[in-house]
C-alpha cells in the first residue's frame, strides 16, 4: 500500500472527523439523548451513513424504516458506555473505488432497562377507565423514552366474560360492554406485544370502571 494512498485515506478521515456530531441527525429511540437501554430493541436513526459494530457491545440489525436500525446490547456487556461508529461508502480518490469509511465516532451511554406499563387510552394499569379513548399501548414508566412496541392481540376479561381482539383498539362490542359496568368494577387486559425485532412478550393490566 503506497504512502500516497495512506495519506489520501487519512485526509478523507480527518475531513470527516472535522464535521462535529451535531452536523448529523441522530435519534436514539426517537430522542437526541445519546443512550441505549439494556434488554430492549433500541431504535437508531441517522440521516447519513450506517452504524457499524466494531466495539463488540451491540447487535445491529436493519429495519424496514428509512435509515433506522435496531440496536440491542449484548447480555454479556456490563459497562455503562461504548464507542459507537457511523460509516459510509465513499469513492477513494486514489483508486476511484467505492470503500467503507468511518464518518463519525462517539461515545454512547448504556442505561438500565425500563419497566413497561400497559395503557388503555389515557389510563395506566391500576387506574380508572377513561371513556374518551380505548386504544391499547405499552409504554415505559419514564417519559424520557418512547417505547416502540406494537400491540399484536389482547383479551379483555370481566368475571366469566372474555373478549378477544387482534388489534390495538377495543371493538365496539367491548366498549359497549365496559360502559354497562358499575362504578369500581374491574376488568383485566392480557396483551401480547412485540418489539422492533418482532420478539413477542406479554403484559397484564387491571383497570377500574
Amino acid at each position: 500500500m503506497s504512502y500516497r494512498f495512506l495519506f489520501s485515506l487519512l485526509l478523507l478521515f480527518l475531513i470527516k472527523q472535522l464535521s462535529a456530531q451535531e452536523d448529523y441527525n441522530y435519534l436514539f429511540n426517537g430522542s437526541k439523548d445519546t443512550a441505549f437501554l439494556r434488554d430492549y430493541a433500541n431504535s437508531f436513526y441517522t440521516d447519513k451513513g450506517f452504524p457499524v459494530n466494531l466495539d463488540g457491545a451491540f447487535i445491529i440489525e436493519p429495519t424496514k424504516k428509512h435509515q433506522t436500525w435496531v440496536i440491542h446490547t449484548l447480555d454479556t456487556v456490563r459497562r455503562h458506555s461504548a464507542t459507537f461508529i457511523i460509516a459510509n461508502y465513499e469513492i477513494n480518490p486514489e483508486t476511484q473505488e467505492r470503500e467503507k469509511v468511518i464518518i463519525d465516532k462517539f461515545t454512547v451511554r448504556i442505561k438500565g432497562s425500563m419497566k413497561p406499563s400497559l395503557w388503555l387510552g389515557n389510563a395506566v394499569s391500576g387506574g380508572k377507565i377513561d371513556t374518551t379513548a380505548f386504544n391499547l399501548h405499552v409504554e415505559f414508566d419514564s417519559d424520557s423514552v418512547n417505547a416502540d412496541y406494537k400491540v399484536e392481540n389482547f383479551e379483555l376479561t370481566h368475571g366469566s366474560n372474555t373478549f378477544a381482539s387482534k388489534s390495538s383498539s377495543l371493538t365496539k362490542t367491548m366498549i359497549d360492554y365496559l360502559l354497562t359496568l358499575k362504578r369500581d368494577e374491574k376488568v383485566v387486559l392480557k396483551v401480547t406485544y412485540s418489539d422492533l425485532r418482532g420478539i413477542k412478550k406479554e403484559i397484564e393490566g387491571l383497570f377500574f370502571r
